[in-house]
């Protein structure tokens, strides 16, 4: 079965390390055979992040355009359990990424990591909102 993607104008894709950028219209994209692809929209590039939980979906994102490593998942290990003893309340989601790593379903694992990085956002946002009594 075919995987139909639309890109928005000027919107970028990573298919099978390739970056592709569209042009000045909306284009579709049809996959005919499986290839890796992240989205624009679901891509964090290393220099933009600046918390743990989007170190480690950087983490992720290599992982998952090279077929996981021993290194790379000794990485994610370590980061994750930095993350949870920092915050415990993070170990459901780490949990729900380890489960879709170790089953190689490392696109399924991306996913909950962006749940995992809005989460972190709520918890920062949470602490910098003013205690009202």
């Amino acid at each position: 079965m075919a995987l139909n993607i639309d890109l928005k104008p000027h919107e970028r894709i990573i298919i099978a390390n390739v970056s592709v950028r569209n042009g000045d219209r909306r284009a579709r994209l049809i996959f005919e055979t499986e290839a890796k692809f992240l989205r624009e929209k679901d891509m964090l590039p290393a220099s933009k992040a600046s918390t743990a939980c989007e170190h480690l979906y950087i983490i992720l994102q290599v992982i998952y355009f090279t077929d996981n490593n021993v290194e790379l998942e000794e990485k994610f290990v370590s980061l994750s359990n930095e993350i949870m003893k920092a915050s415990p309340s993070t170990s459901s989601y780490i949990a729900e990424i380890y489960t879709q790593f170790t089953s190689g379903e490392y696109y399924t694992a991306l996913k909950a990591g962006q749940k995992l990085m809005r989460y972190e956002k709520e918890l920062h946002e949470r602490l910098a909102s003013p205690v009202t009594e």
